[in-house]
Protein backbone atom coordinates (compact mmCIF):
# COMPACT_ATOMS: atom_id res chain seq x y z
CA UNK A 1 0.00 0.00 0.00
CA UNK A 2 1.19 3.52 -0.85
CA UNK A 3 1.28 5.40 2.47
CA UNK A 4 1.98 8.80 0.93
CA UNK A 5 -0.56 11.60 0.60
CA UNK A 6 -0.94 14.09 -2.24
CA UNK A 7 -0.77 17.44 -0.48
CA UNK A 8 -1.19 19.28 -3.76
CA UNK A 9 -4.76 17.99 -3.88
CA UNK A 10 -5.32 18.82 -0.20
CA UNK A 11 -3.98 22.39 -0.41
CA UNK A 12 -7.28 24.17 -1.07
CA UNK A 13 -9.06 22.64 1.92
CA UNK A 14 -6.06 22.17 4.23
CA UNK A 15 -6.54 25.27 6.39
CA UNK A 16 -10.31 24.86 6.55
CA UNK A 17 -10.09 21.55 8.37
CA UNK A 18 -6.71 21.81 10.08
CA UNK A 19 -7.47 25.18 11.62
CA UNK A 20 -6.16 25.99 15.09
CA UNK A 21 -8.01 28.21 17.54
CA UNK A 22 -6.07 31.29 18.64
CA UNK A 23 -5.38 29.73 22.06
CA UNK A 24 -4.27 26.44 20.55
CA UNK A 25 -2.06 28.18 17.99
CA UNK A 26 -0.44 30.18 20.79
CA UNK A 27 0.29 26.94 22.67
CA UNK A 28 1.89 25.36 19.59
CA UNK A 29 4.03 28.45 19.01
CA UNK A 30 5.15 28.55 22.64
CA UNK A 31 6.55 25.03 22.29
CA UNK A 32 8.59 26.08 19.22
CA UNK A 33 9.79 29.31 20.83
CA UNK A 34 10.79 27.60 24.07
CA UNK A 35 12.71 24.74 22.48
CA UNK A 36 14.19 26.88 19.74
CA UNK A 37 15.12 29.64 22.20
CA UNK A 38 13.86 32.03 19.57
CA UNK A 39 14.36 35.77 19.59
CA UNK A 40 14.41 38.70 17.21
CA UNK A 41 16.86 38.36 14.32
CA UNK A 42 17.46 34.62 14.57
CA UNK A 43 17.35 32.63 11.33
CA UNK A 44 14.63 29.98 11.37
CA UNK A 45 13.65 27.30 8.85
CA UNK A 46 10.21 25.64 8.79
CA UNK A 47 10.77 22.43 6.80
CA UNK A 48 7.53 21.19 5.26
CA UNK A 49 5.76 24.44 6.06
CA UNK A 50 2.60 23.63 4.08
CA UNK A 51 0.27 26.63 3.98
CA UNK A 52 2.34 28.53 6.54
CA UNK A 53 -0.10 28.09 9.39
CA UNK A 54 2.82 28.07 11.86
CA UNK A 55 5.41 29.89 9.75
CA UNK A 56 3.65 33.24 9.49
CA UNK A 57 2.49 33.59 13.12
CA UNK A 58 5.90 32.41 14.36
CA UNK A 59 7.60 35.17 12.38
CA UNK A 60 5.04 37.73 13.55
CA UNK A 61 5.47 36.76 17.20
CA UNK A 62 9.28 36.48 17.31
CA UNK A 63 10.37 38.90 14.54
CA UNK A 64 12.92 36.28 13.56
CA UNK A 65 14.09 35.86 9.97
CA UNK A 66 11.92 32.94 8.87
CA UNK A 67 12.03 30.72 5.79
CA UNK A 68 9.24 28.33 4.86
CA UNK A 69 10.14 25.37 2.63
CA UNK A 70 7.73 22.90 1.05
CA UNK A 71 7.71 20.45 -1.84
CA UNK A 72 4.14 21.35 -2.85
CA UNK A 73 3.68 24.36 -5.12
CA UNK A 74 -0.01 24.39 -4.25
CA UNK A 75 0.67 24.57 -0.51
CA UNK A 76 3.12 27.43 -0.98
CA UNK A 77 0.66 29.27 -3.20
CA UNK A 78 -1.86 29.18 -0.36
CA UNK A 79 0.77 30.36 2.12
CA UNK A 80 1.83 33.30 -0.04
CA UNK A 81 -1.74 34.63 -0.19
CA UNK A 82 -2.03 35.03 3.57
CA UNK A 83 -1.72 38.23 5.56
CA UNK A 84 1.85 38.55 6.81
CA UNK A 85 3.26 36.23 4.14
CA UNK A 86 5.56 38.93 2.73
CA UNK A 87 7.64 38.78 5.94
CA UNK A 88 8.53 35.13 5.26
CA UNK A 89 10.86 33.83 2.54
CA UNK A 90 9.11 30.98 0.75
CA UNK A 91 11.15 28.26 -0.96
CA UNK A 92 10.04 25.35 -3.12
CA UNK A 93 12.29 22.47 -2.15
CA UNK A 94 12.82 18.97 -0.82
CA UNK A 95 13.52 18.28 2.86
CA UNK A 96 15.88 15.52 1.72
CA UNK A 97 18.03 17.94 -0.30
CA UNK A 98 17.72 21.36 1.29
CA UNK A 99 18.69 24.22 -1.07
CA UNK A 100 20.70 26.15 1.52
CA UNK A 101 24.41 26.43 2.34
CA UNK A 102 25.92 24.76 5.38
CA UNK A 103 25.33 26.58 8.66
CA UNK A 104 22.55 28.85 7.44
CA UNK A 105 20.13 28.70 10.38
CA UNK A 106 19.90 28.98 14.16
CA UNK A 107 16.79 26.80 14.40
CA UNK A 108 15.07 24.37 12.04
CA UNK A 109 11.97 22.33 12.65
CA UNK A 110 9.66 19.79 11.03
CA UNK A 111 6.11 19.75 12.37
CA UNK A 112 4.34 16.47 11.52
CA UNK A 113 6.51 16.10 8.42
CA UNK A 114 9.09 13.38 9.06
CA UNK A 115 6.64 10.49 8.58
CA UNK A 116 5.90 11.72 5.03
CA UNK A 117 9.53 11.48 3.92
CA UNK A 118 11.00 8.46 2.18
CA UNK A 119 14.58 8.92 3.41
CA UNK A 120 14.15 10.14 6.96
CA UNK A 121 17.82 9.75 7.93
CA UNK A 122 18.88 11.88 4.97
CA UNK A 123 16.34 14.56 5.88
CA UNK A 124 17.70 14.74 9.41
CA UNK A 125 21.26 14.89 8.09
CA UNK A 126 20.19 17.78 5.85
CA UNK A 127 18.59 19.55 8.79
CA UNK A 128 21.85 19.21 10.74
CA UNK A 129 23.91 20.40 7.77
CA UNK A 130 22.05 23.70 7.38
CA UNK A 131 22.22 24.50 11.10
CA UNK A 132 24.99 26.57 12.63
CA UNK A 133 27.15 24.86 15.27
CA UNK A 134 25.05 24.98 18.43
CA UNK A 135 21.88 25.49 16.40
CA UNK A 136 18.81 23.50 17.36
CA UNK A 137 16.71 21.06 15.35
CA UNK A 138 13.21 20.00 16.39
CA UNK A 139 11.04 17.14 15.18
CA UNK A 140 7.35 17.39 16.08
CA UNK A 141 5.80 13.96 15.78
CA UNK A 142 3.57 11.35 17.43
CA UNK A 143 4.88 8.45 19.48
CA UNK A 144 3.66 4.90 18.94
CA UNK A 145 1.96 4.94 22.33
CA UNK A 146 0.15 8.15 21.41
CA UNK A 147 -0.96 6.58 18.13
CA UNK A 148 -2.35 3.56 19.96
CA UNK A 149 -4.28 5.85 22.34
CA UNK A 150 -6.03 7.86 19.62
CA UNK A 151 -9.82 8.00 20.19
CA UNK A 152 -10.37 7.65 16.43
CA UNK A 153 -9.12 4.05 16.58
CA UNK A 154 -12.52 3.11 17.99
CA UNK A 155 -14.18 4.05 14.71
CA UNK A 156 -11.44 3.29 12.18
CA UNK A 157 -9.72 -0.01 13.10
CA UNK A 158 -6.95 0.31 10.48
CA UNK A 159 -5.91 3.80 11.55
CA UNK A 160 -3.40 2.79 14.22
CA UNK A 161 -1.81 0.12 12.03
CA UNK A 162 -1.28 2.61 9.20
CA UNK A 163 0.20 5.25 11.46
CA UNK A 164 2.46 2.77 13.23
CA UNK A 165 3.89 2.00 9.78
CA UNK A 166 4.22 5.67 8.83
CA UNK A 167 5.59 7.24 12.02
CA UNK A 168 9.08 6.15 13.12
CA UNK A 169 9.36 5.22 16.81
CA UNK A 170 10.83 7.92 19.04
CA UNK A 171 14.00 5.89 19.81
CA UNK A 172 14.58 5.54 16.07
CA UNK A 173 14.29 9.31 15.60
CA UNK A 174 16.73 9.88 18.46
CA UNK A 175 19.21 7.41 16.92
CA UNK A 176 18.91 9.02 13.47
CA UNK A 177 19.41 12.50 14.94
CA UNK A 178 22.49 11.34 16.82
CA UNK A 179 23.91 9.81 13.61
CA UNK A 180 23.17 13.08 11.79
CA UNK A 181 25.35 15.04 14.20
CA UNK A 182 22.94 16.17 16.92
CA UNK A 183 23.85 16.08 20.60
CA UNK A 184 22.01 16.82 23.86
CA UNK A 185 18.91 15.19 22.36
CA UNK A 186 15.78 15.45 24.47
CA UNK A 187 12.21 14.27 24.05
CA UNK A 188 9.04 15.65 25.58
CA UNK A 189 5.37 14.63 25.28
CA UNK A 190 3.12 17.59 24.50
CA UNK A 191 -0.61 17.52 25.17
CA UNK A 192 -3.06 20.23 24.18
CA UNK A 193 -6.74 20.46 24.95
CA UNK A 194 -9.53 22.44 23.36
CA UNK A 195 -13.30 22.55 23.43
CA UNK A 196 -15.11 22.58 20.11
CA UNK A 197 -18.60 21.91 18.84
CA UNK A 198 -19.24 18.22 18.24
CA UNK A 199 -20.61 19.00 14.78
CA UNK A 200 -17.40 20.83 13.90
CA UNK A 201 -15.24 17.87 14.90
CA UNK A 202 -17.41 15.51 12.87
CA UNK A 203 -17.03 17.87 9.90
CA UNK A 204 -13.24 17.75 10.26
CA UNK A 205 -13.24 13.95 10.28
CA UNK A 206 -15.69 13.84 7.37
CA UNK A 207 -13.23 15.93 5.38
CA UNK A 208 -10.27 13.77 6.45
CA UNK A 209 -8.46 16.43 8.45
CA UNK A 210 -5.63 14.02 9.27
CA UNK A 211 -3.81 12.53 6.31
CA UNK A 212 -4.14 8.89 7.41
CA UNK A 213 -7.90 9.04 6.94
CA UNK A 214 -7.23 9.46 3.22
CA UNK A 215 -5.41 6.12 3.23
CA UNK A 216 -8.32 4.07 4.55
CA UNK A 217 -10.47 2.03 2.18
CA UNK A 218 -13.66 3.78 1.14
CA UNK A 219 -15.68 1.10 2.89
CA UNK A 220 -13.87 1.41 6.21
CA UNK A 221 -14.01 5.20 6.13
CA UNK A 222 -17.75 5.27 5.34
CA UNK A 223 -18.55 2.71 8.05
CA UNK A 224 -16.44 4.45 10.68
CA UNK A 225 -17.79 7.88 9.81
CA UNK A 226 -21.39 6.68 10.14
CA UNK A 227 -20.63 5.26 13.60
CA UNK A 228 -18.84 8.43 14.66
CA UNK A 229 -21.70 10.65 13.45
CA UNK A 230 -24.11 8.60 15.54
CA UNK A 231 -22.00 8.09 18.67
CA UNK A 232 -20.36 11.45 19.34
CA UNK A 233 -23.50 13.62 19.71
CA UNK A 234 -25.04 10.92 21.90
CA UNK A 235 -21.89 10.64 24.01
CA UNK A 236 -20.85 14.30 24.32
CA UNK A 237 -23.82 16.43 23.37
CA UNK A 238 -23.18 19.71 21.59
CA UNK A 239 -19.53 20.14 22.69
CA UNK A 240 -16.58 17.84 23.23
CA UNK A 241 -13.10 18.17 24.65
CA UNK A 242 -10.45 17.31 22.09
CA UNK A 243 -7.00 16.28 23.28
CA UNK A 244 -4.05 16.48 20.94
CA UNK A 245 -1.08 14.32 21.90
CA UNK A 246 2.36 14.83 20.34
CA UNK A 247 6.05 14.33 21.09
CA UNK A 248 8.88 16.73 20.32
CA UNK A 249 12.45 15.56 19.81
CA UNK A 250 15.07 18.30 20.05
CA UNK A 251 18.84 18.24 19.53
CA UNK A 252 21.77 20.62 19.18
CA UNK A 253 24.06 20.67 16.17
CA UNK A 254 27.63 19.73 17.05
Amino acid sequence: MDLRCDYGKLALSYDRYRDLSSDLLQSWLEVLIRWGRLSHGMRVLDIGCGTGRLTIPLQRLTRAEVWGLDLSEEMLAQAERKEGAVAVRWVLGDAQALPFPNGSFDFAFMCLVLHHLEDKARALAEMARVLKPGGRGLIWTVSHRQIEESPLNEFFPSLARLDLERFPPIPTIVAMMRAAGFTAIRTEPVIFQERLPTDRYIEKVRNKYISTLSLLSEEEFATGLARLEHCLPERYGRELVRRQRFTVVVGERR
